[in-house]
């Protein structure tokens, strides 16, 4: 496979991967609050079977960052694309790649390292939740 298109497949995986596991620490983090109040349980099959468009607006609802949904809607666009027309052309015409095609890989690229950039927030913001197990309660930042 084409490399730039591998790397840039490889940036909107990281960022789902990075998704997931915010959901995760941010239900894992309400699901500790909660406890003996309501019975509220982490799903992780569920966050396993969400989308990265699902992913995304579940993350959305948690930090209300309205850019950050609208730079993944871009993201999966790109994604939707490198994904069925792109990696066939490829594939198709191995080293010597129409004009055409190479534009959309090097777009394709441009969202993959805003795929990496997002995925990097997303990752960032999460490091400021983790379970203390010293203290059995939650770093949450002021």
């Amino acid at each position: 496979m084409n490399e730039k298109l591998h790397g840039a497949m490889f940036n909107v995986q990281y960022l789902e991967l990075m998704l997931r596991e915010a959901l995760r620490t941010f239900e894992s983090l309400i699901e500790f609050k909660m406890k003996g109040i309501l019975n509220y349980q982490v799903d992780d099959l569920a966050i396993d079977k969400l989308a990265l468009g699902r992913l995304a607006d579940q993350y959305a609802k948690y930090t209300a960052n309205t850019l950050f949904k609208s730079e993944v809607e871009k993201v999966i666009k790109a994604r939707n694309r490198l994904a069925h027309r792109l990696f066939i052309s490829v594939e198709v015409h191995k080293d010597s790649l129409p004009e055409e095609i190479d534009k959309d890989v090097e777009e394709a690229v441009l969202h993959g390292e805003t795929a990496a950039r997002l995925g990097d927030e997303v990752f960032a913001l999460m490091q400021h939740y983790y379970f203390d197990p010293v203290l059995q309660d939650w770093h949450i930042p002021s």
